[in-house]
């Protein structure tokens, strides 16, 4: 990767030996903190217990190291400390540690335990990415993207991206996220030639390992026909598919389908159901579409007050017909009426907000 090539440009400064001395310490530390022998050690410490894995996590230990961190990050046998999570994180990931140095980068980005730095979570990922670990590689993959603590490089997004998307080593949902992004970058042409084709097949390979993402993009590709033959049945079943898992934008499409038997059978019922699922992960437009069946008792009973309530909140998020619709609709109910729907709009909102 590019980290490689510039890395090499600058050594070429330095004389044969010490570089090949340099190379030979780096490499033998990641041996060492990575190794079959490390690591169980280590766990033969974390069975036997939290004061075992102390001692040998203190006496140098990457992997005990990196396994009392993620006890200290879960809660388990030790008190939740995010602090000292990324402590010793920190010192596993010096070592070399693969995954210690993907959960620092996830630290420093979050600013879990630890001042939020995404310099030093993009430099870590890649640390942990250039070893061949898939979450990284899909992290790197990302900050290039996104251009956080790297300068924004498509290019280089898509190479990371494709690292990870094609690793057959690891059971690893990064896998899935990466195809699916490599179909977004030939979607839009991002860092690669647009190719809605190519866009279609990462994404169909992405949805085989059940990434809810790839299900939701082959609903929208097969019901526009965008790299494949237009198919509104085939794009109702991959919304379907994606909404089961939650996803508020399948679950919203999934409702319109039924709404307009669009790939299935016309069934305002279920089309009110989707809607209110979508509607609770605070999709706008379902809350709209909720809100007017709620009004019109469309395949719900009517109930004016609810659908206040979700043209209230649908309103918060600038949507223009909520507003109109809820200005009309507190002319006709009463002032106990209109309380009541924005009391419950209120306790809505102030639970997403949490």
């Amino acid at each position: 990767m590019r980290k490689i090539n510039e890395f090499i440009r600058m050594a070429s400064h330095f004389s044969a030996i010490t570089l090949i001395l340099f190379l030979t310490l780096g490499c033998s530390q990641n041996i060492i903190a990575n190794s079959d022998e490390t690591r169980a050690a280590a766990e033969a410490a974390l069975a036997e217990g939290p004061t075992a894995l102390v001692a040998l996590a203190e006496k140098g230990n990457a992997a005990a190291q990196f396994f009392l961190a993620q006890n200290y990050q879960s809660g388990t046998s030790a008190t939740l400390d995010m602090i000292q999570a990324a402590a010793w994180f920190s010192l596993a990931a010096e070592q070399g540690h693969i995954e210690a140095q993907y959960q620092l980068g996830m630290a420093y980005s979050q600013g879990a335990g630890i001042e939020q730095d995404l310099n030093q979570g993009a430099y870590w990922f890649e640390e942990s990415a250039e070893q061949g670990f898939v979450d990284a590689q899909f992290a790197t993959g990302n900050v290039y993207a996104r251009g956080e603590g790297v300068e924004q490089d498509f290019e280089e997004a898509v190479d990371w991206y494709l690292e990870a998307a094609t690793q057959t080593e690891f059971l690893s949902n990064a896998i899935g996220g990466a195809q699916h992004a490599l179909g977004l970058a030939y979607a839009s042409g991002s860092g690669v030639e647009q190719n809605d084709l190519t866009a279609a097949q990462w994404y169909a390979r992405a949805a085989t390992r059940n990434n809810v993402n790839a299900q939701y993009s082959l609903g929208v590709i097969y019901e526009a026909g965008r790299g494949v033959e237009q198919d509104i049945v085939v794009a109702s079943e991959w919304y379907r598919r994606a909404a089961d898992q939650g996803d508020a934008n399948a679950e919203y499409n999934l409702g319109i389908a039924y709404a307009k038997g669009n790939g299935v059978t016309p069934d305002l019922t279920e089309a009110a159901s989707w809607f209110k699922r979508s509607a609770e992960q605070g999709n706008a437009s379902a809350q709209y579409n909720l809100a007017v069946m709620l009004a019109q008792g469309r395949g719900i009973d009517v109930d004016t007050i609810e659908a206040q309530k979700w043209f209230s909140i649908a309103a918060t998020v600038g949507d223009v017909d909520a507003m109109a619709a809820r200005d009309q609709i507190a002319t006709a109910l009463s002032p106990e009426q209109n309380d009541e729907a924005k009391e419950r709009a209120d306790i809505w909102l102030s639970q997403i907000e949490r």
